[in-house]
């Protein structure tokens, strides 16, 4: 059996935020969902249908510029302890602290 090298993004469940973005990967994907509450950055990660993976609190790894109000994207390598994103041509690193 092959397995694709990357999967494209399903339907988005409609359950699940319109913030929210498909991250491929190998045979494999995840939506994540990153939101600013009281200061802190919570992000969630979600299987291909829905159904919640892991969330937590989390806190930039590199004291970069980040505007969650301006275009970013999630990407490799990102699991339930440890997230990057894009912005600016920027990798921003977010680690998970509870």
């Amino acid at each position: 059996m092959t397995i694709p090298k990357t999967l494209p993004a399903p339907s988005k469940p409609p359950h699940l935020s319109k913030e929210i973005q498909w991250l491929s990967g190998e045979g494999a994907g995840s939506w994540f969902l990153i939101v600013l509450e009281n200061e802190t950055y919570k992000i969630t990660r979600y299987a291909a249908d829905g159904t919640k993976e892991c969330e937590g609190i989390f806190e930039m790894v590199n004291k970069l510029p980040f505007d969650i109000h301006q275009k970013y994207t999630f990407t490799h390598l990102s699991h339930c302890n440890k997230v990057s994103l894009l912005q600016n041509n920027t990798l921003i690193i977010f680690k998970r602290v509870s």
